[in-house]
Parts: structure tokens; C-alpha cells; sequence
């Protein structure tokens, strides 16, 4: 009999091996609150890190505790279940186990880190908390600070989009209000307010911010460019092949998310896909 675990672990390696390239993330400063010993290695004396602590992240570096400092730093974020947490260390039941740690239940966002010194897994939860395994010990942070960027706009509206299961009603819209323009929000919510015909293949049939009908196994934030008070930044998804047994070769798609200035934060304003069309275009029905 195959093993579930194992076959969700691999797939995660897969994901992790082909997308560990991409330098940009948001700058973020994460507050440690505790740390506690890991339950695959209950016994662990203390050590390592110890709140209170910050740890910051920028694209291309970390700095705080020696332990989590490092340079030439590389970012991908994938859909992990709880098996597959910790690098699949939970002792099973894994979802009780990571409840225990005080983590959300279902899939979560992990953010890998590969730098010089080693690589990082970041489990995010969409409230603001993160856990990382270190020398067999559970840090668990609070995000305290980011520095406003595109890159960071882009980055939190997709892990929130995951975190609702990339559900597309007038709550999710309503969820990532400070990720989009007021004019954006505007033509979601007319949109869905307004059914298409079920005589017609409607023009968006699918998620628009991931471009496809399933969702991805992962993003990269792949390049940023900005130019006075727009900017536009390219997300890379990975989707699972579809040849059998076992997981497939990762297909990928790229969404081009552009932004403007709003009252000084950024927002995004309109997405373009890779056949040419503009999310615009398909919410004018």
C-alpha cells in the first residue's frame, strides 16, 4: 500500500528543489514569543534563540540571532499539509501534533528561505504567526513590521488568497481590501454581483490571481519593477503535472500583478496573463 505521507512529502521537495531561485520577498520583522522543545525530540535542552528577539527578513539577506542571520538568501512559498511541517518530522497524529504547537489547522504557507549558512522553512498562518524548527527546537514568531514595497503587497494577498482557499466571493474580496485598489475591488464586486449567463463560458473562468482552475503548488515572486507610482511584479505558479502514478513534472505559469500608489501604500490595480489578456478585459462582460 502506498503512503499518503510520503508521496505528500516528495511532492513538497519537488516543489521546494525546482523554485528555491527567486532572490525577491517582502522586508518583514518577526518578533520571537517563545520557544519550546520540538515533539520529535522532546528532551532537547534549551537553547538556540530565546525571546525576545527580532529577526528580520529582507530579499536577499536575514539579520538577528546568529543562528538566523544570513546572506545571498533565496525565497519560495508553497501549500503544505501538516505531514509534511517541521521537514515531516510531527510525530502522527500530525494534525494533532501541529495543533498542539498552536498552528492552524488544514494546509499552511511555507516560506523556505536557502541562503549561504543553510535554508529555513517559515510556516505562516495569515494572522501574522510563524513557526520554525531549529536545533530540534519550535520558535514561534509574531510579524511585528513590513516594509512597504510591491513585493510585500503581492506577497501578503497571495497568502491570504491561499489561506480562504482561493475562494472568490464578495468576503474574499473584502479580505484583501489592502492589497487592492478601490477601482479593482469595484469591478470584482460588480462582477460578482452580476451572473453570467449559464448559456456562456464566461470570460473569467477560474481564479484570477493564480490564472487556473486548481490550486498551485507554489509561488516565487520571480522580478519587481518599478517605475514612479506604478510597479509590477511577476509571480511564478506551480501547478502538479498530470501524469500518473505519483506526482508529476510541475508545470508553471506566470502572472504579471501591476500596481499603483494609493495614499502611499501599493496596490494592485490590474493582473496580466500570459495569453496577453488583462484581468480588466475579463471582468467587462
Amino acid at each position: 500500500m502506498s503512503n499518503p505521507f510520503v508521496h505528500v512529502f516528495a511532492l513538497s521537495m519537488l516543489v521546494f528543489s525546482g523554485v528555491a531561485q527567486a532572490r525577491l520577498a517582502a522586508g518583514e520583522t518577526w518578533r520571537l514569543q517563545s520557544s519550546q522543545p520540538a515533539p520529535w525530540a522532546p528532551e532537547t535542552a534549551m537553547g538556540g534563540p530565546q525571546p525576545p528577539a527580532d529577526w528580520h527578513i529582507e530579499a536577499d539577506r536575514m539579520s538577528g540571532p546568529a543562528a538566523l542571520a544570513c546572506s545571498a538568501a533565496r525565497h519560495s512559498f508553497t501549500r503544505l499539509p501538516p505531514e509534511a511541517l517541521f521537514e515531516g518530522n510531527l510525530p502522527p497524529p500530525a494534525e494533532q501534533a501541529a495543533k498542539r504547537l498552536g498552528l492552524p489547522a488544514g494546509m499552511l504557507i511555507t516560506q523556505r528561505i536557502i541562503c549561504d549558512s543553510g535554508s529555513f522553512d517559515l510556516h505562516r498562518d495569515v494572522a501574522g504567526h510563524a513557526w520554525l524548527g531549529l536545533d530540534n527546537r519550535v520558535l514561534r514568531f509574531d510579524l511585528v513590521a513590513v516594509t512597504s514595497s510591491p513585493e510585500a503587497t503581492v506577497q501578503a494577498l497571495l497568502i491570504a488568497h491561499f489561506d480562504t482557499g482561493m475562494a472568490l466571493n464578495p468576503a474574499s474580496v473584502a479580505a484583501k481590501a489592502q492589497s487592492l485598489t478601490p477601482a479593482l475591488q469595484q469591478r470584482l464586486h460588480h462582477w460578482l454581483a452580476v451572473p453570467p449567463s449559464p448559456d456562456e463560458v464566461p470570460d473569467l473562468n477560474g481564479d484570477p490571481f493564480t490564472d487556473s482552475q486548481e490550486p498551485p503548488l507554489s509561488f516565487e515572486l520571480v522580478s519587481s519593477r518599478v517605475d514612479g507610482a506604478a510597479a509590477e511584479v511577476t509571480v511564478r505558479f506551480e501547478f502538479e503535472g498530470d501524469q500518473a502514478p505519483g506526482p508529476g513534472p510541475a508545470s508553471q505559469r506566470n502572472v504579471v500583478m501591476q500596481l499603483i500608489l494609493v495614499d502611499g501604500s501599493w496596490r494592485i490595480d490590474e493582473l496580466r496573463y500570459a495569453d496577453g489578456s488583462r484581468l480588466s478585459q475579463l471582468l467587462g462582460r
